[in-house]
C-alpha cells in the first residue's frame, strides 16, 4: 500500500521520480523518548510525505502540524519527535481503566493506522488520553547512522519507567534505596523514611528531576520497581537541577 499520492524527484538535482514508499517496505517503531521512527526497509528509494507524514494517538497535539516530504534511502528513517507540554494535560482526572490495544501505540502513517508495541501499559493510558504534545519538524537519518539519540542510562531508564516517558529533565546518579531513605533534606526532614515498602536497602534507585511549573522543579527518588517518592521541590534556579536535593 502506498503513502502519498505522487512522485518527487530525489533531491540531487535529478528529474528522475521516486516512488511513494510502500507500507510493507516501512518499519514503524516508538522509541523511549516517544520520537516515531520511520525506516525503508526496501531495495529501492522512496518518498515519505504529508501533513503531517506520521503520528500518534495522544490527548491533544497543539500547534502546527509539520510538513514533511523527504526521500528515504534504502536503510535510511524518518524520526518524528513528539515533546510533551509541560504543565498541561488532555484529561481533568488521572487514568486509571484500561484501554483496547493495551500494550500497543496508535500510529498512522499518511492514512494507514498501524500498532507499534509498547512495554509500559500506564504509560500508553496517560499518553493516549492525557499528554497534550507538539510535533516539531523531523529529520531523515542516513542508513547506518543511528539515532542521534544515546541510549538510555540505567538512572534514564529507572526514572522513565517510574515518572513517565518524556516527564523527566534529569536523572541520576544511581544510588540504592537505603541511601534513599537516610537522605536528609533541610533541617533534619527525611523524606523517603519509610519509602519503597518491602524494598531491601541494597535495591537499585537514582535521583530523577521533573518540572511542575515555570520555574519550579520537583525530585523524586525511584526504585528499580517503578516506585517513587517526592524529595522536594525548588524554584528559582537558573538551571534544570540534578543529583539529590539540596534544600538550605
Amino acid at each position: 500500500m502506498a503513502l502519498t499520492g505522487c512522485s518527487a524527484s530525489q533531491g540531487d538535482g535529478s528529474s528522475h521520480p521516486v516512488a511513494e514508499c510502500d507500507l510493507g517496505n516501512l518499519a514503524v517503531t516508538v522509541d523511549a523518548q516517544l520520537s516515531i521512527h520511520v525506516q525503508n526497509t526496501g531495495a529501492a528509494a522512496c518518498r515519505f510525505a504529508g501533513t503531517p507524514a506520521v503520528q500518534m494517538k495522544v490527548g491533544r497535539i497543539e500547534g502546527p502540524l509539520p510538513s514533511t516530504d523527504v526521500t528515504l534511502a534504502p536503510g535510511a528513517e524518518f524520526i518524528q519527535p513528539q515533546v510533551q507540554v509541560p504543565g498541561k494535560s488532555a484529561c481533568s482526572t488521572p487514568i486509571s481503566g484500561g484501554l483496547p490495544g493495551k500494550g500497543l501505540w496508535t500510529v498512522t502513517v499518511g492514512t494507514v493506522v498501524i500498532h507499534p508495541p509498547n512495554p509500559n501499559a500506564q504509560l500508553g493510558r496517560d499518553v493516549v488520553n492525557c499528554w497534550v504534545v507538539t510535533l516539531p519538524q523531523g529529520k531523515v537519518v542516513p542508513a547506518g547512522a543511528g539515532s542521534s539519540t544515546a541510549a538510555p542510562t540505567a538512572a534514564q531508564t529507572m526514572c522513565e519507567d517510574a515518572l513517565g516517558t518524556g516527564t523527566v529533565l534529569s536523572s541520576g546518579p544511581v544510588t540504592t534505596v537505603g541511601e534513599l531513605r537516610s537522605l536528609t533534606v533541610g533541617l533534619g526532614y527525611r523524606p523517603a523514611k519509610n519509602a519503597f515498602p518491602g524494598a531491601a536497602d541494597s535495591a537499585p534507585a537514582a535521583y530523577c528531576w521533573t518540572r511542575s511549573g515555570s520555574d519550579l522543579y520537583d525530585s523524586y527518588g525511584v526504585s528499580d520497581t517503578g516506585a517513587s517518592v517526592k524529595l522536594a521541590s525548588i524554584g528559582g534556579v537558573p538551571d534544570v537541577p540534578s543529583g539529590p536535593p539540596v534544600v538550605p
